[in-house]
C-alpha cells in the first residue's frame, strides 16, 4: 500500500537528480519513470486488482488473502470472500482476523451447502461440519461459532473482550 505513496516523490527526486545532470541522463528517468508507471497501471484499477497483485508478490502471505477477501465482500462477491480468507487460514492457522472474516459472514448468510465453498470446509474438521449439518436451520451459527472460537483462542487475538462477547453471543443463539 505504501509504494503508491512513495512513487510521486521519488518522481521528483528523479527530476531534481536529472537536473544536475546531463540531458540524456534526464531523459533516461523519464523514461524509466514512465515505464513504470505504465507497468503498474493495472495494479491501481480497483481494490481487488490492487490485493490480486499483492498475492501474486507474496503468495504466502494470510494478511493479503484477507485483505483481497474484504475486496471481494466489499463488491458484493461474499463466496469468493469466504474462499480467500480460507485460503488465508491455511497459510497461517494462527492469524485471528480471516477466522473472524468467516465467522462474520457465515453467521450473517444463513446456511451454505458444503459444495459451494471447497476451501472453506477443507479448513473446519469434518466433525464439526458433521455436526453442524444435523440441524440445518443452526449450521451456519455452528460454523460461524467454530470460526469465531477459533480468531479468539489464537496467539494474536486483536480483539479479545469484543470478540468473546460475541462468542457468548453466538453460544446463546445455539
Amino acid at each position: 500500500v505504501a509504494e503508491r505513496y512513495v512513487w510521486l516523490p521519488s518522481f521528483g527526486i528523479c527530476l531534481i537528480a536529472a537536473y544536475l545532470l546531463p540531458m540524456w541522463a534526464y531523459w533516461l528517468l523519464i523514461g524509466i519513470a514512465l515505464m513504470r508507471l505504465w507497468a503498474h497501471l493495472p495494479t491501481y484499477y480497483s481494490e481487488t486488482s490492487f490485493y490480486e497483485s499483492n498475492i501474486l508478490n507474496f503468495s504466502d502471505s494470510e494478511i493479503a488473502f484477507g485483505n483481497l477477501g474484504v475486496a471481494h465482500q466489499n463488491r458484493g462477491l461474499v463466496a469468493t470472500a469466504m474462499d480467500s480468507w480460507a485460503i488465508g487460514t491455511v497459510k497461517f492457522p494462527e492469524y485471528d482476523v480471516n477466522w473472524y472474516n468467516l465467522a462474520a459472514a457465515m453467521r450473517a448468510h444463513g446456511p451454505v451447502p458444503p459444495s459451494w465453498f471447497p476451501p472453506l470446509f477443507s479448513v473446519i474438521p469434518k466433525e464439526v461440519v458433521e455436526d453442524a449439518m444435523r440441524t440445518p436451520d443452526r449450521q451456519h451459527l455452528k460454523l460461524s461459532y467454530y470460526c469465531l472460537s477459533r480468531a479468539v483462542n489464537s496467539r494474536t487475538c486483536h480483539f479479545p473482550k469484543d470478540w468473546t462477547l460475541q462468542l457468548q453471543d453466538l453460544e446463546r443463539a445455539i
